[in-house]
């Protein structure tokens, strides 16, 4: 059920279900090519209804579902570890979002600045980023257990 909603004055609201970065067996292989082919007709049906609303602006609003107020952001306690296997490519500490991973020593990660994004475990050729530990395997055991249901897009549009 959802809680309160937002509102929006687009076209189209839409949440795509993808894999998950801390614990990526939650909706592998995400997004599928079905999930593929509903964003390519989220891009057909918004561009045909933006043609013909040029004053989409001042169009009516459309109530979204979902959780708003949003909870307020946290900093997840799991933090990715580096193995021998990095050899300090630096290909990690480029691409960090936040520059949380040391130039002059990639496998030393600053715990306050990191996401936990795991796109240093996505970029990394040797694959020496990991998430791993106790934490980590009991976080993972009770996260998949609430999320492994196969979901399905939640789309909204609108046609007047």
């Amino acid at each position: 059920m959802w809680s309160k909603s937002r509102v929006s004055r687009s076209s189209r609201q839409d949440s795509f279900i993808a894999q998950h970065s801390i614990f990526p067996q939650v909706a592998a292989g995400r997004p599928d090519d079905n999930d593929l082919a509903e964003a390519r007709q989220l891009g057909s049906q918004s561009r045909e209804w933006l043609t013909t609303h040029p004053d989409w602006a001042t169009a009516p609003r459309i109530e979204v579902p979902g959780h708003y107020p949003y909870r307020p952001t946290m900093n997840p306690p799991l933090k990715p570890k580096t193995s021998r296997q990095c050899n300090r490519c630096g290909i990690c500490t480029a691409q960090c979002p936040v520059g949380a991973i040391d130039k002059n020593d990639p496998r030393r990660i600053d715990k306050e600045r990191c996401l936990s994004c795991a796109h240093c475990i996505a970029v990394c050729p040797r694959h020496a980023k990991h998430f791993g530990g106790l934490i980590y395997r009991l976080a993972a055991r009770q996260f998949f257990k609430k999320f492994s249901a196969p979901q399905k897009n939640c789309c909204i549009f609108r046609t007047a």
